[in-house]
């Protein structure tokens, strides 16, 4: 029996117009002519036997029964696009999931990590990509990615790892004065991160202490570069703990302030929220926060 509904091309060009207000927007999102457009959304009020729009000047406004028709085709085209997507994740017989994070993370902290994953999943074949700007997920290029923020994209699904904890460090040969008082740090060459100039304020003010006025130490693209500078002996900085625990134990970098101070940001693995139901993204993003602790 022949179902009686629109065209999914009638639908895709009602949604987008109303989402946007205007058929020529709506047509340059689906790569369709102005008009392909308007006649797919005549031919569904056709269909329909109602208006749904009413046309306003340059612009196309919904009347209140495309707003109610708007609502629930929304739902059936985005389960219509995540249940599409399952099928393909399910039927590719070498998945690739592309995996984004900031170099010195990948580097320090996942891939001590990646063998148990790799032991448990073999069937999943992690892609990596690393940058030090924030991640897109809704590109179609990256699945997944592992960030520090304070808050997320829109439209996404997140999983948080651990609240980021920041730790002064220094080279061992350095001679700290035997004091309480850590003022005598704001004396020093204090190292930083380009993309992170607030956190020395932010770990100053934690500590009750007078925040250093201006800049006064070198600047550094990630933090691997950072904690080689340290080892350097080009002055203080502040890390992640988690990436720098191992060299605190072993005593090959010193904290002068023994316990971490809490950025207000946190670290969490994310991904579009169309896609969080696709299978190995799921398994992805459960191991990650399942190993988070250690």
């Amino acid at each position: 029996m022949r179902r009686h509904v629109p065209s999914t091309t009638m639908l895709l060009c009602f949604e987008a117009a109303a989402r946007v207000g205007s058929f020529a927007k709506a047509a340059e999102q689906l790569s369709l002519t102005s008009s392909a457009v308007s006649r797919s959304i005549q031919s569904l009020e056709e269909f329909l036997g109602v208006k749904l729009f009413e046309r306003e000047r340059q612009r196309v406004l919904l009347n209140d029964i495309g707003k109610g028709y708007l609502k629930s085709v929304s739902e059936l085209l985005e389960k219509l696009e995540v249940e599409t997507a399952l099928t393909i994740a399910r039927s590719r017989e070498d998945p690739v999931l592309k995996l984004a994070t900031f170099p010195t993370f990948g580097s320090r902290w996942l891939m001590p990590r990646l063998q148990e994953f790799t032991r448990k999943y073999p069937d999943i074949v992690l892609d990596f990509t690393t940058g030090v700007k924030a991640f897109d997920v809704h590109s179609g290029s990256i699945d997944v990615a592992i960030q520090y923020a304070t808050d997320l994209q829109p439209n996404t699904y997140s999983v948080k790892l651990w609240d980021e904890s920041l730790i002064a460090i220094m080279p061992p040969d350095f001679r700290a004065p035997e004091e309480e008082d850590l003022s005598w740090i704001a004396k020093q060459r204090l190292l930083f991160l380009r993309t992170r100039n607030d956190d020395w304020a932010i770990w100053f003010r934690h500590l009750n202490q007078e925040v250093p006025k201006g800049q006064v130490g070198p600047v550094f693209e990630t933090f691997s570069m950072l904690i080689g500078a340290v080892r350097a002996g080009l002055g203080i900085a502040l890390v992640p703990h988690i990436y720098v625990q191992e060299e605190l134990n072993g005593g090959s970098l010193v904290a002068p302030y023994p316990r971490s101070v809490k950025s207000g940001a946190a670290f969490y693995a994310f991904c579009d929220e169309k896609r969080r139901e696709e299978p190995n993204i799921q398994i992805l993003m459960e191991w990650l926060h399942s190993i988070s602790d250690r």
